[in-house]
């Protein structure tokens, strides 16, 4: 039952509640001693209090999502997926703190209404949380949605409050392919500011495969240098991909295989962002992320007339569709194409 006292050195009364859990959580009432009237008013607020306290209580489960959702996450997730489940147990903590905040513990509490206000809440600033862009926030909704559909199936609640909230995500700025005056300053630069080894490493496999940051760390188990030609295996998005090792990277792997080296290149936390900050801030090349190296192998060896399920298969992209995303051809591209308007045949390639 709630009840109110008072504090040394506070001006207000204040309430002690019980939640969902049972656990004890003291709030100011915002009322104050000297204020005519207060203790009344704030008794009339104890006494409303108490009398939502054994509806909370008379929820279908008393099982609070802090005490299920974090296992949940794990056992899906951090087996096949690790970066995905890292990505998840951080929105989870960003979720956590807002439902903690809306006084939410199981899953019988979250409404429609609630999972609505969430992405405009997480654009702003918070304690213990960075500010973060509102396509982020609707990631994290998106995770809440497939946290109420395990609710779901628990029969914790008898719909997902999340199904088609109705957000739509900001147009994302467009990458470009890196040219190859820009290609050799990135390069030069990588030796004349010192950067890490494992920046030279992804970027010299990235630049020349075409995969992911992610799968520039490859276990020197995955890459064999004795088949002819010799390969290279990544494994990315839940799926491996084996692919020609380009030529200027077999110096590189044979030394790290004397090195008897476990992996290429050991990667820091979100390296895509330190990525970002050095060709932003040190070269000032905004135009840029690392994933532009890929959109650039892609656009390269289209410009060159290769055919895109070869591309596709070299950069382990899912489908031709996803190649042509990727793919941004220059007029001096395309040039050859005119030919066929001509009657003559413009040479196509068949493999990289």
């Amino acid at each position: 039952m709630a009840s109110i006292f008072t504090r040394k050195r506070s001006p207000y009364y204040w309430i002690k509640t019980r939640d969902v859990l049972g656990n004890w959580r003291n709030s100011s009432t915002g009322i104050r001693i000297d204020e005519p009237g207060g203790r009344r008013r704030a008794l009339a607020k104890a006494h409303t209090e108490s009398a939502a306290e054994p509806d909370l209580r008379a929820g279908r489960t008393g099982q609070a999502l802090s005490a299920w959702v974090p296992q949940f996450l794990k056992n899906r997730y951090e087996a096949r997926q690790p970066k995905a489940y890292q990505r998840y147990t951080d929105a989870w903590a960003a979720l956590a703190i807002f439902l903690d905040e809306k006084r939410i513990a199981t899953a019988s509490q979250v409404t429609r209404h609630l999972a609505k206000q969430y992405p405009y809440w997480r654009v702003e600033k918070h304690q213990g949380l960075k500010k973060v862009k509102w396509n982020t926030a609707l990631f994290e909704i998106k995770l809440l949605g497939l946290v109420m559909q395990e609710a779901l199936e628990r029969n914790q609640i008898t719909g997902n409050p999340c199904f088609k909230l109705g957000f739509k995500r900001e147009a994302t700025k467009e990458t470009h392919a890196i040219t190859v005056e820009h290609q050799a300053l990135i390069e030069r630069k990588l030796k004349e500011l010192n950067a890490p080894e494992w920046m030279h490493v992804s970027w010299a496999i990235a630049i020349r495969q075409g995969c992911r940051i992610g799968a520039t760390s490859v276990p020197m188990e995955r890459i064999d240098l004795k088949s002819k030609p010799p390969v290279i295996t990544f494994f990315s998005k839940g799926k491996f991909n084996t692919a020609p090792l380009h030529p200027e990277l077999l110096p590189m792997m044979r030394r790290f295989k004397k090195e008897k080296r476990a992996v290429t290149c050991t990667l820091p936390k979100c390296p895509g962002r330190v990525w970002q900050n050095w060709l932003w801030r040190k070269l000032k090349l905004t135009q840029y992320s690392f994933h532009c190296t890929r959109r650039t192998v892609v656009t390269r060896l289209s410009a060159d007339n290769w055919q895109q399920p070869m591309v596709k298969d070299y950069v382990g992209h899912a489908s031709t569709t996803v190649n042509d995303v990727y793919r941004r051809l220059k007029p001096r591209d395309l040039v050859s194409l005119s030919a066929s308007l001509t009657g003559a045949k413009p040479e196509i390639k068949g493999a990289p």
